[in-house]
């Protein structure tokens, strides 16, 4: 049986082999100045406050042991590094040796450093070597105004009078901005970085940059992409098989999708939210991960750390038991058909990180500032088109901003004439779970970007015949509804079918499509149609329940619903007799109007219920020559 997961519980409970028993594992730092003499060092295996430490130019810790509770291959371990310049020096960066080769790693005076050991053997322990950079000051010097904010660097540390140099104020990218320059305590801030200043006797002096936080506690949005598979994590689910020590899939509940995936960009599941607090050293902890309305700390009880290794490249871990489990891409392992991605591997958490790069992750941002660069938007169907604009449905269980020129619009009513009546959203500002159809200048993401909204706006007042799809597979709820709650609320979130067949439960977190009383978006034309849409990834073959993050018309309570539904921003109005494209006239447009669409030619605007001249529900010769009759007798 299915056992429902504690998400991210499973995370540090398994990940363990049978083979290994119990065992203390052994480790030390060295660490120097370098070179020595331009400032002093200290190393820990826990956070200290600055009087704790002992500074020195080289400093060899005691070897450090660590006993496991359970038996587990190897343990990590954070080394906690700190760096103090001398007068008239200041600090540059660390460096970590591996092997023979030296890895810068950290621009901020305390810094700390993931490690992981299997030495077992007291006199044999791990030891592991850093330097710290220090360098004279010059005649331009960089400062941070807050090392836990953001750190700064400098091209030409020694420099002269004549000499160009390049300063660059580094924000925490998980955690801060930059604000700007401010030279020797000045009012004025320079916003430009990096800042490039040719040294002369009005350029000298110190540039102190400026910082302000993030409200990570309120949550940021990202990709997580693993380094090594260049695949994206997201989310599809709340359970997952019982895990042994030789399962450690989340076959239900995580997945990964190809970072080349033509829908990358568009699939909500794959955008995260991360609400937690800097650690002030590059990372956050007590993070909460939130994806398709799924959280990983309401499910599991249990808060995750993400932990700078380099630049933009990150550990995911929690800890428990005397281990600590991270998330990995270990490219093989249990896939999935998820429809309209298609084949999807499954992420597997282990204990015994390395340098490998599987286990490390890039953080892309998916806020205003990185826009440009990491984009969440809309990839509307080319032949979903009309007056030059293109339209798509959206749910996604995060609120967002409309960019590019988007704009969104919720159904409120279905016209005397059959089409449906859209209204624009205020502002382009979408709450969560609303369902809604939106108008693109493009069929790329890029140029219909949808930004994430930290904050939740305002619920909607008007009514919206939308009904939204977010389908978060569950094995073990049979009333789950990921889309909404039974409340009746008028946001459009959708109400789960359930099914009557105890033996099969996708319809617990899933719509089936019922044309009776749905109408889809065609991939074909600006219009719901009767039939769903088809799977690409799956040999075209029509979907039996409604596309996940997408919406459908609600056409239950309308009296005889036609079976294609265009849509408009007209407001209702009294239906006239032969006028079949809608413009208030009967003239030989509209004769033209019924001659496209008994051919089969889908006029731009057409009104059946006007054209249909003698009210037998067809639009054919008799109705066309009606409209004749009428122009030569008026």
């Amino acid at each position: 049986m299915m056992k429902k997961t504690i998400l991210f519980t499973a995370l540090l409970l398994m990940a363990v082999s049978e083979s290994f028993a119990g065992n203390t594992f052994f480790y030390k730092f060295i660490v120097r100045a370098q070179p020595t003499g331009s400032g002093k060092v200290y190393a820990s295996n826990k956070p200290l406050e600055e009087e704790d430490i002992r500074w020195r130019n080289s400093f060899m810790s005691e070897t450090y042991d660590e006993s496991p509770q359970a038996p587990v291959a190897a343990v990590t371990v954070t080394a906690y590094l700190y760096a103090k310049p001398e007068e008239g020096y200041m600090f540059n960066y660390w460096s970590r040796m591996e092997g023979n080769n030296e890895i810068p790693f950290s621009t901020s005076s305390y810094a700390t450093d993931i490690v992981t050991t299997l030495a077992t053997d007291m006199e044999n322990p791990l030891v592991t070597e850093y330097y710290a950079h220090f360098s004279k000051i010059g005649m331009v010097y960089p400062k941070s105004s807050d090392e836990t904010l953001g750190t700064v660097s400098i091209d030409i540390p020694e420099n002269e009078i004549g000499q160009t140099v390049t300063i660059t104020a580094n924000p925490d990218m998980l955690y801060s901005t930059f604000k700007g320059w401010r030279k020797d305590n000045a009012n004025d801030l320079i916003t430009t970085n990096p800042l490039t200043i040719t040294v002369d006797e009005n350029t000298k002096g110190t540039y102190v940059a400026e910082f302000e936080p993030k409200n990570v506690e309120n949550g940021i949005y990202v990709r997580l992409k693993n380094i090594y598979a260049g695949r994206y994590l997201g989310v599809i689910g709340k359970s997952e098989n019982t895990l042994s020590p030789d399962q450690r899939y989340f076959v239900n509940s995580l997945m990964f999708m190809p970072g080349n995936h033509a829908n990358l960009q568009s699939t909500p599941a794959v955008v995260i939210k991360l609400k937690g607090k800097s650690t002030g050293a590059g990372g956050l902890k007590q993070v909460e991960m939130i994806a398709q309305g799924v959280s990983t700390y309401e499910l599991g009880g249990m808060k995750l750390h993400v932990e700078k290794y380099l630049e933009n490249d990150y550990f995911i871990f929690g800890q428990n038991s005397g281990f600590t489990g991270y998330i990995k891409d270990n490219i093989v392992g249990p896939k999935s058909n998820i429809e309209l991605i298609g084949t999807v591997t499954h992420p597997s958490l282990y204990n015994r990180p390395n340098a490998e790069h599987n286990y490390r992750w890039s953080v892309e941002l998916l806020d205003e500032e990185h826009m440009d660069q990491w984009y969440f938007g809309a990839k509307p169907s080319a032949g979903t088109t009309l007056n030059g604009k293109y339209y798509t449905t959206m749910c996604t269980a995060f609120p967002y901003k409309c960019y590019d020129g988007v704009k969104a619009y919720v159904v409120d009513k279905i016209l005397k004439d059959g089409r449906a009546h859209i209204e624009e959203i205020k502002d382009g500002i979408v709450p969560a779970n609303t369902a809604v159809l939106l108008e693109c200048n493009s069929t790329e993401p890029k140029g219909n970007r949808l930004l994430p909204l930290a904050t939740e706006p305002a619920a909607l007042t008007t009514t919206n015949l939308l009904k939204g799809e977010i389908w978060v597979k569950d094995e073990n709820a049979g009333n789950s509804q990921p889309g909404g709650d039974e409340s009746g609320d008028e946001s459009g979130a959708q109400n789960i079918v359930k099914s009557d067949d105890e033996g099969s439960n996708e319809q617990y977190y899933r719509t089936a499509f019922d044309p009776e009383t749905m109408r889809i978006l065609s991939p074909e034309k600006a219009a719901f149609g009767k039939e769903n849409i088809k799977d690409p990834t799956q040999g075209n073959i029509t979907l039996t329940y409604i596309a996940n993050n997408t919406c459908y018309l609600d056409v239950s309570e309308a009296k005889s619903p036609k079976d294609e539904i265009l849509f408009t921003t007209d407001e209702d109005y009294e239906p006239l007799k032969g006028d079949a494209n809608g413009d208030g006239q009967v003239n030989v447009s509209d004769i033209m109007a019924c001659v496209n669409y008994i051919l089969g030619s889908q006029p731009e605007r057409f009104i059946f219920q006007n054209a249909d001249t003698n009210e037998d529900n067809r639009v054919n010769v008799s109705d066309i020559m009606w409209i004749v009759n009428y122009i030569l007798t008026h």
